[in-house]
């Protein structure tokens, strides 16, 4: 990958200069050519690490045992999970230097990168002192680990607190490429890293079953991380050698911003992981696993979203201060392209629930989930297009994203036990995609009120999610599979027909076109 190029001065050729020294670089950074391109290969990152694990798993479980399996997926959650524990900082880092970008002050991004880093260097070094000198307790008293897995266990604590500093600040040095739509770099990293995460421990088993090596393979991938993005990042971006020294008026602003981030992210997390701890507290460890399988299945359809928002975020906060029109454009063009993609998959769910999980994982399993996994996999769907208006919002109001998870989390939690106990495990899928919808209306209006811009599409949205909402309600009944078959060819037929006419733009169904019918060219 040859360095980032400056783009050339405006009024180059005799064109009149531009009085926004920021303009140049919000239009190649919010293109949507390179939006898309870098979608897709977002895409094909996550993809790579889900087929990782799909692999590695099964691998491990049989090699290790259960008991150290667990320990080992403990181990995967530390690490998918630090993102709470480094301040907001990897996500605040994204934000301002998107926004120095948009206002052409890239001179003043290598003080905000270097402070940043320095930060998520020392608060990765206090965590990882805190995860090492609590591992003693969380192996005797919290996690029941059986004598004879105590040392090894203890060991692999100790491994995995020294990768945690390696981990925070790489998610710092992947914001910065992320603000830069530098998506070829973060996946020549992640693709590699995940398969020395999930298939490195399966390598330590062709010399020993300790968890020790395993782990270690784990930290080893975190440090491996962090020097292919330093490498990449330092020679894309010479400015960074040439000015390393740190800016202490940008330490505030990274810690208000990114405190913001921190408590979004941990009340988010909370949110999403609460329920099956409810349900087991409520019902039984049996109603988990009914619960559960539906949950895990649906939410893998996040992939899409995760690859899109994740591109969106700097391309909002280039754009929101300095030209609002394009980040409402974003927005509808993100909300929309959601919508034609996941909903024809939640068709399908829906219609098909229960002969899938028949076919799956049995008739006696499927009678018990396939109303969890019809309403679970429509959360989804609201689920998605909400992310779409929180990244939106994340970029301009992160204080009312966290303020909206505080306020959610009482009252969903009521909500969850009351239709729980009455319910059982369908109560409770209701009350995920209940709570999930009513975000979904306070984010769109609140993105309604930041962007004046984007309202016609949001009251354009009404109608369509209540057409959505009955096809869905219509797929969902429990007739005969020929049946559910016409509804959903119809149906299917139908969508496409719209979607093609009413809900892609004009330059949408060219990109179509031209993927289809002339791939070189696109």
């Amino acid at each position: 990958m040859a360095p980032e190029q400056s783009p050339p001065p405006s009024g180059a050729g005799g064109a009149p200069p531009s009085e926004d020294p920021g303009e140049q670089e919000r239009i190649r950074l919010s293109g949507g050519r390179l939006l898309g391109r870098n979608v897709l290969l977002n895409i094909v990152g996550r993809g790579a690490t889900l087929i990782a694990a799909f692999v590695a798993v099964p691998l491990l479980i049989d090699g290790l045992g259960t008991a150290r399996f667990g320990i080992l997926a403990l181990a995967w959650v530390v690490i998918g999970s630090a993102s709470v524990f480094d301040l907001g900082l990897g996500l605040a880092l994204t934000r301002l230097t998107s926004e120095k970008l948009g206002g052409g002050r890239e001179a003043d991004t290598p003080g905000l990168f270097w402070t940043a880093l320095a930060g998520l260097l020392g608060f990765g070094t206090l965590v990882a002192l805190l995860v090492a000198g609590t591992a003693p307790l969380l192996v005797d008293h919290v996690l029941n680990v059986p004598e004879s897995l105590r040392d090894e266990t203890l060991t692999a604590f100790f491994l995995l607190a020294a990768g945690l500093p390696f981990l925070m600040t790489g998610a710092g040095l992947r914001g910065y490429l992320e603000a830069r739509q530098r998506a070829d770099a973060v996946n020549a990293v992640v693709i590699p890293v995940a398969a020395i995460t999930y298939f490195g421990p399966v390598i330590t088993l062709q010399f020993s079953d300790s968890l020790v090596p395993a782990v270690g393979a784990i930290a080893a991938s975190r440090a491996i991380a962090f020097v292919l993005y330093m490498t990449i990042t330092l020679r894309l971006f010479p400015l960074l050698r040439h000015r390393m020294a740190l800016d202490r008026s940008v330490f505030s602003p990274l810690l208000r911003t990114g405190g913001w981030y921190t408590l979004w992210n941990t009340l988010n997390t909370l949110l999403l992981t609460m329920d099956r701890f409810l349900v087991g507290a409520l019902l039984s460890v049996t109603a988990v696993a009914y619960y559960a399988t539906p949950l895990e299945i649906s939410t893998k359809l996040w992939i899409f979203v995760w690859a899109l928002v994740g591109v969106l975020f700097p391309a909002f906060s280039i754009n929101l201060a300095r030209n609002p029109q394009r980040a409402a454009t974003l927005f509808s063009a993100g909300v929309r392209i959601t919508f034609v993609v996941l909903f024809p998959i939640t068709l399908l769910f829906v219609a098909f629930a229960y002969q899938g999980l028949d076919l799956w994982v049995g008739e006696d399993f499927a009678q018990q989930s396939f109303r969890v996994l019809q309403w679970i996999v429509v959360g989804v769907l609201a689920s998605s297009l909400s992310q779409v208006a929180n990244t939106l919002v994340l970029s301009a109001r992160p204080d009312f994203s966290a303020k909206l998870a505080l306020i959610q989390v009482p009252f969903y939690i009521g909500l969850f036990v009351a239709l729980t106990e009455g319910y059982g495990i369908e109560g409770a899928a209701v009350a995920w995609t209940a709570r999930i919808v009513v975000e979904a209306v306070v984010l769109f209006a609140f993105v309604g009120r930041l962007l004046p811009d984007s309202r016609r599409l949001i009251s354009r949205a009404v109608p369509t999610a209540a057409a959505a909402a009955a096809v869905l309600a219509l797929a969902s009944q429990p007739d005969p599979v020929a049946v559910k078959a016409l509804i959903v060819v119809v149906a299917g037929g139908a969508f496409a027909l719209v979607a093609w006419l009413r809900i892609l733009s004009a330059e949408e169904r060219g990109l179509v076109r031209r993927r289809l019918w002339h791939p070189s060219r696109a």
